[in-house]
Parts: structure tokens; C-alpha cells; sequence
């Protein structure tokens, strides 16, 4: 746990970088197209709005279809991080990240004016803190993995891995699947209400 937050700082800066270009270029993206596709961002949001208002979504099945997206988010994450790309797909799909919440963000706003950062924070709230807590664990996690089989390939090639290890991984694997059915479940029945 200690390493995997000393990871986290130690990498904050590149992750931030790439955060932020994303962000930029979703915001300057959505300035830009935001003339040429009025119609249909109106209509995404009309239709969206309306079925979150007249309650059209199952809870329970909207929280497995939530649950089973992020389990595929993290595996996808956890193979990249198994190549020696890993790394730099960590900084793209950050950045994809930032571009997609900017994207968001500034259409709302764009649409609806001071009323649409609200729209935004209720669309996120409160199950995005856990969303960035398991994201960050996650790719911290990774990073390890990445880092052994690659720049410690002699030490990690030369030793079998042991039962601490092999617990180590287990409790991992196991918190980071809880923390993502916790997000799910706050996505589909606290976030539903906020946003309504």
C-alpha cells in the first residue's frame, strides 16, 4: 500500500500532464463543433433527461451493466500493463479521460449555461471520487506490475513468487473489485437520485 501511494506521487506529474491535455482538447473540441451538432447534442440530452426523470432505468440491472463495464475498464488496463506499453497507455487513457469529462462538461455548460456545471457536478457525484480512487490504485498497482516485468526482470525472472506475494495480489485484485461494485452501486442508486 505504502508503494502503491509513493507510485501514485511519483507519477502524479505525467498523469496530471496527460489529464490536462485531454482536458484542453475537449474543451477546445466542444468550442469548436459545438455550432455544428446543436440538434443532436440537444436531442442526446433531451432523451437522456427524459428517461432519467420518468424512472425508466432498473436499478439493480443498470448497477450490474455499471459493475461489469469497470471490471472490463481495469482488466483492459491490467493487459496493457502486462506489455511494455503499459505506461504509455496509462497516459493516453488518462488523456482520453480528460477529453471525454471536458467534452461533457462544456456541452452542458455550452447548452445551459451556469446551470450546466451543475448538471455536470450531479452527473458525476459521489460516485466519480470513488471512480478516481479506484483508477488511481488501479493503474498504481499496475505500474508495479509493469515496472517488475520490465526493468526488474532479473530479480523477478531469478525468484519464484512467493505466498506472500501471491496474498498480496489476491487482496489487491479483491479490494479493487470491491471498490468497483461500491462505484457501481453508488452510480445507480444514490447518483440517480442527485441527478433527477
Amino acid at each position: 500500500m505504502r508503494y502503491a501511494v509513493f507510485n501514485v506521487l511519483r507519477n502524479r506529474k505525467v498523469w496530471i500532464i496527460s489529464f490536462w491535455i485531454g482536458l484542453s482538447a475537449g474543451m477546445i473540441y466542444a468550442n469548436i463543433k459545438w455550432f455544428n451538432c446543436t440538434e443532436e447534442i440537444n436531442s442526446y440530452i433531451t432523451y437522456w433527461s427524459d428517461r432519467i426523470s420518468n424512472s425508466d432505468i432498473n436499478k439493480s440491472d443498470f448497477q450490474k451493466y455499471i459493475f461489469g463495464y469497470r471490471i472490463k475498464e481495469l482488466l483492459v488496463i491490467f493487459i496493457f500493463n502486462l506489455t511494455i506499453a503499459g505506461r504509455f497507455f496509462n497516459c493516453c487513457y488518462l488523456g482520453y479521460l480528460g477529453y471525454s469529462e471536458a467534452l461533457m462538461e462544456s456541452v452542458l455548460t455550452l447548452k445551459y449555461g451556469y446551470r450546466g456545471i451543475g448538471l455536470y457536478t450531479a452527473s458525476v457525484f459521489p460516485h466519480y471520487i470513488v471512480y478516481v480512487i479506484v483508477l488511481l490504485y488501479t493503474l498504481s498497482k499496475c505500474e508495479v506490475i509493469n515496472k517488475v516485468f520490465f526493468n526488474d526482470r532479473k530479480r523477478f525472472s531469478g525468484n519464484s513468487i512467493g505466498i506472500n506475494e501471491v496474498k498480496s495480489i489476491v487482496v489487491n485484485v479483491l479490494f479493487i473489485v470491491f471498490l468497483a461494485w461500491f462505484e457501481s452501486f453508488l452510480e445507480s442508486y444514490i447518483n440517480i437520485h442527485i441527478f433527477v
